[in-house]
C-alpha cells in the first residue's frame, strides 16, 4: 500500500481521540517470523472485536502495520474505548505505549512515520474502508 493510500484510510476512519499504540516483543522472541506475528496481531484485534462485542460497544476500527527494523513491532490506530485494557490485550509481554491523537496533523505525522521502510504488513480490522467517514 502506497503511503497516500493509507494517510488517506488512516483519515478517513480516524480522529481526535482515537488511539496510536506500538507494541513490541519481548528480547526472547526477536527472532518470531513474519507468519507468526501476522497471527498475533490477527488474534489481538479479534480480542479487541470480542470485548467490544461483549461489552455493547461500537463495532471496530483497527488499522496495524508490521515493522521488522531494527526490532519487531507493531504499530496500531485503533478506537477502543479503553487505553489500559488495550495494553493488556497485547499479551505478548513485551512493550505498549499510547498515546491519544490530538489533531489531524498529528495524526498525518504518525500515519506517514508507521509507513517508513521496516513496515512488513498492513492489516485491517473488518470495520475499515478507504473512505469511511469518520465515526467519533
Amino acid at each position: 500500500m502506497e503511503e497516500k493510500e493509507l494517510v488517506e484510510m488512516v483519515k478517513s476512519n480516524f480522529g481526535k481521540g482515537d488511539y496510536f499504540f506500538t507494541f513490541s516483543y519481548p528480547e526472547k522472541d526477536k527472532e518470531r517470523k513474519l507468519e507468526a506475528t501476522i497471527r498475533d496481531v490477527e488474534r489481538f484485534i479479534e480480542r479487541q472485536e470480542e470485548w467490544l462485542e461483549n461489552n455493547e460497544k461500537n463495532n471496530l476500527k483497527c488499522i496495524a502495520t508490521i515493522k521488522e527494523s531494527p526490532k519487531k513491532h507493531i504499530h496500531v490506530f485503533t478506537n477502543f474505548p479503553d487505553r489500559d485494557l488495550l495494553e493488556r490485550l497485547w499479551d505478548k509481554k513485551g512493550r505498549a505505549m499510547t498515546g491519544r491523537i490530538l489533531t489531524d496533523e498529528q495524526l498525518e505525522e504518525v500515519t506517514r512515520y508507521m509507513h517508513r521502510k521496516g513496515h512488513k504488513k498492513i492489516l485491517l480490522s473488518p470495520g475499515i474502508e478507504p473512505n469511511d467517514s469518520k465515526q467519533n
